[in-house]
């Protein structure tokens, strides 16, 4: 992999390297969502077990779209995503069927609960790899169950638009952003093993350029983490790290830092080197965190950061210590990352936090989380970053759940051009023997983000993404009386033809019938005929009174109707379609109902984007 001919890993970027992906993918639902992704600096294990974590956005979006299909269906669609080591857009099966089954359930679940009962094909469009510990989950959860509220008008789109305007405090209170927020942690939970502290899910939802503070309360009753139990009752905290600074501002990042993909290996060869003397920074540590939460939260709440103990495991205390020392790690580089975007960007501090996020690598060594193609590559960064800078260095560690995936590597700002990039990216894939090893991102390459929810495309509500191309047309379906609408070009327009029994075309006044266009002598106007068919459509039940309709539509006169608008729609499109369409006319000659059945037949109505 060479970095010059990298494409860049940013939204910008990818829209622009591969438009007919992102146009296909936009094509197929009626509601699409994204979120960002992410990664911990530190707290990827603690945060699994109630301590506190330190998360970074990317400038990388996780999209979920929805299509509609036989009710009471959840079925996983098509999923793609961006393989950056090799500058390309990939196909996967992203669920494991044993997970899908019980996100199918919680789905079906949670729509009964609003008293629907809907299908969806579920589709996902990653801009990242996906399982390598950046937060394509916790992005895909939050798209996901985002896009479910608002199909069903739980949620509007104004009140999303609405989050990226509230401080953290305000959103932790706000309603519908913890409707979502509860909702994607029991989606998240299903692809991890049934547990989610919420901080990947929080990220990719919250808006923010510079790290959040993440962290659940503990709850004495039952596992906060766990979806059998009521999300909606576990209290979190969430903090900007300007918040806690007491400014709002924008900084000059003190350091670069960047993504390494190590493959998804599964060694079992492990490092262990836990150092002895990492309890020395206890006591400054706990009294740096007092301090710093003192004017934002009680005592009691503040006790909770250090309050990380493993909750199924509460008589071990070797879990219990390790995670007791995560927990504080993660506390050491809040107090770094406090002192360096304050300000006092000098080698000693600068020093003091690559030391804490080696400390957390430890851990996972400690832990059986490592492997030597992990161990081999960390070495060579920390190497070159030695010999950039002999005081200063850098830091590795990994990301997510460990055992492979992605490395996290922060070196001091500007010391890795890039050619460094390219020699150890070369170096590492030649030495062992390897060829999918690359940078996943970049912040001097590929620059930083701060969006959280976004509705990019939502049909029903005439929202269209920017993917909607020249000449699309919406193509309303409707078949055993239900409806879904999709966008398409005018070439899958003529591909779809022969697969509807009727077609209305109100851009062209056309109607087909099997494929075929009906001719204007079939039916003595076929223009009113369309707009009566559509109005029929477009009504509650498929029922209409005839004072509903235009004075030139026959409809002043029950028997006039029957002949010049019935009769002839029900010949011709059995003539065609060898299928016979049921209108039924009720009540009197001046005033009277018109309903019609669709059973048995597929029927698509055409509309114009704009």
């Amino acid at each position: 992999m060479n970095t010059q001919k990298r494409i860049k890993c940013n939204t910008e970027s990818l829209k622009k390297q591969f438009t007919e992906d992102y146009r296909e993918f936009f094509s197929k639902s009626s509601v699409i969502v994204s979120a960002s992704g992410s990664f911990h600096f530190v707290g990827d294990q603690s945060a699994r077990n109630g301590g506190m974590s330190i998360i970074q956005k990317l400038p990388l979006k996780s999209y979920v779209g929805l299509e509609i299909i036989e009710d009471g269906q959840i079925e996983e669609g098509e999923v793609k995503y961006f393989e950056s080591p090799f500058g390309k857009i990939e196909k996967e099966i992203y669920f494991d069927e044993s997970n899908f089954e019980i996100l199918k359930n919680l789905i079906q679940f949670e729509l009964k609960r609003y008293s629907v009962n809907k299908g969806y094909r579920i589709n996902i469009f990653c801009e990242m790899p996906t399982k390598c510990g950046i937060n394509s989950s916790g992005s895909i959860s939050s798209s996901l169950a985002a896009a479910i509220l608002l199909d069903n008008n739980i949620i509007s789109v104004e009140e999303i638009e609405n989050f990226k305007n509230q401080s953290f405090v305000q959103l932790q209170k706000n309603k519908n952003f913890n409707l979502i927020f509860n909702l994607a942690r029991k989606i998240h939970a299903t692809m991890r093993s049934g547990r989610s502290s919420g901080s990947g899910v929080f990220s990719s939802m919250a808006t923010n350029l510079y790290p959040i503070i993440y962290f659940i309360e503990k709850n004495n009753s039952a596992d906060p983490r766990n979806v059998n139990n009521n999300f909606e009752e576990v209290k979190y905290h969430a903090f900007k790290l300007q918040d806690l600074l007491g400014f709002e501002k924008r900084f000059v990042w003190p350091f670069d830092f960047g993504l390494i993909y190590t493959g998804h290996t599964k060694s079992s060869s492990i490092v262990s080197c836990v150092k002895d003397g990492v309890k020395s920074f206890f006591g400054e540590v706990e009294e740096f965190n007092k301090n710093i939460f003192k004017d934002k939260l009680t005592k009691e709440e503040i006790s909770q950061v250090f309050l990380c103990e493993e909750l199924d495991c509460k008589k071990n205390d070797y879990w219990k210590t390790i995670m007791q020392l995560s927990s504080y790690i993660s506390m050491e580089c809040l107090q770094g990352l406090c002192r360096l975007f304050s300000g006092r960007i000098d080698s000693f501090t600068l020093t003091a936090f690559f030391k804490s996020l080696n400390r957390y690598y430890y851990i996972y060594s400690f832990l059986s989380l490592t492997n030597v193609t992990m161990n081999r590559i960390r070495a060579m960064i920390l190497g070159k970053a030695t010999v950039a800078d002999e005081i200063l260095g850098g830091a590795v560690k990994a990301c997510g759940s460990g055992m492979g995936g992605d490395l996290l590597f922060v070196i001091p700002r500007g010391h890795f051009p890039t050619t460094i990039i390219n020699e150890i990216v070369e170096k590492i894939n030649k030495r062992l023997q390897r060829n999918d090893i690359g940078i996943d991102y970049a912040s001097w390459l590929d620059g930083t983000e701060s969006k959280g929810l976004e509705v990019h495309q939502f049909l029903s509500k005439k929202i269209y993404s920017e993917f909607v191309s020249r000449g699309s047309v919406i193509l309303e379906n409707i078949e055993k009386n239900k409806k879904f609408i999709e966008v398409i070009s005018k070439q899958e327009l003529e591909d779809r033809l022969r697969e509807l029994d009727v077609l209305v075309d109100l851009v062209s006044g056309h109607i087909y019938l099997n494929g075929k266009k009906m001719k204007s002598d079939e039916v003595p106007s076929a223009i009113t005929s369309s707009k009566i068919l559509v109005k029929l459509l477009d009504s509650q039940n498929y029922e209409i009174s005839n004072q509903d309709l235009e004075e030139s539509s026959y409809a002043e006169d029950r028997n006039i109707f029957q002949g010049k608008i019935v009769t002839p729609l029900v010949k011709v499109i059995k003539k065609y379609c060898h299928k016979e369409i049921d209108f039924k006319l009720s009540g009197k000659i001046t005033n009277f109902k018109i309903k019609i059945d669709l059973d048995g037949l597929k029927i698509g109505v055409v509309r114009k984007i704009i």
